[in-house]
């Protein structure tokens, strides 16, 4: 049975006192839909995708905002020993496409996403 830690993608990371407008330009230009907010430990204080960012304009929040204003904070995460069946369930029960993977101390080490499923599991 395939383990999360086997198919994990790295994650791009910020800190939440980086604006919108920064993140959404990191976005863009590593054409990925989420950045993971964490501490100087490594540990997820928050995600940000583009629907945030969307949602955060939406609602007249501006570009020069820190992101920790339309992060979502406390993201669901998955341990790296976890099984690819059991991320599979998180994403579809909790309807996200984005899971942060951390280690046994809780430190990010890397992200699943619906995407990255697909691509290793279908090869798609």
């Amino acid at each position: 049975m395939l383990k999360v830690g086997q198919c994990m993608r790295p994650s791009l990371t910020a800190d939440q006192d980086s604006t919108i407008e920064e993140l959404a330009t990191i976005l863009h230009e590593k054409h990925v839909g989420s950045v993971v907010l964490v501490d100087q430990n490594r540990r997820c204080l928050g995600i940000c995708t583009e629907r945030d960012i969307i949602q955060g304009l939406a609602r007249g929040i501006p570009v020069s905002a820190p992101v920790k204003r339309i992060m979502s904070r406390n993201p669901v995460t998955i341990s790296e020993q976890d099984t690819l069946a059991k991320a599979r369930s998180i994403l579809i029960k909790r309807k996200i496409r984005h899971l942060p993977v951390v280690d046994k101390e809780q430190r990010l080490v890397g992200i699943v996403t619906t995407r990255s499923l697909l691509e290793d599991l279908l090869g798609v």
